[in-house]
């Protein structure tokens, strides 16, 4: 019998994601493959942008050919800065995520 696969795209800053979606999350039946996506990774320090396009490249390279059934992401991604940058939370990365895919909007979302 084989296996349900399940595609859960994971935007978190937390550099230890990965292992914590690899090693807790198991369904019986089910083949459990977290996509984790670090937003930090986007996060222009020099010019204090969140690069979109480096964005929307990396998500689309990550989940092509996967349906994606679950859309997780953490709350506080990017902290705002006196520098005038106003932060990145999850709603942001969820608003992301739909302009990159608009087919996403059927999906669920977990935050």
């Amino acid at each position: 019998m084989s296996q349900v696969e399940l595609n859960y795209l994971v935007f978190d800053d937390d550099i230890d994601a990965p292992n914590q979606y690899n090693n807790k999350i198991n369904i019986d039946g089910c083949q459990v493959n977290p996509i984790v996506i670090n937003p930090l990774d986007s996060y222009n320090v020099d010019t204090n942008e969140f690069e979109f396009e480096k964005f929307k490249t990396e998500v689309l390279e990550k989940s092509k050919g996967r349906n994606i059934n679950l859309i997780i992401t953490d709350w506080n991604i990017i902290p705002d800065n006196k520098d005038g940058f106003v932060g990145i939370k999850g709603w942001d990365i969820i608003e992301k995520a739909l302009e990159i895919k608009d087919k996403w909007k059927s999906k669920t979302f977990l935050i």
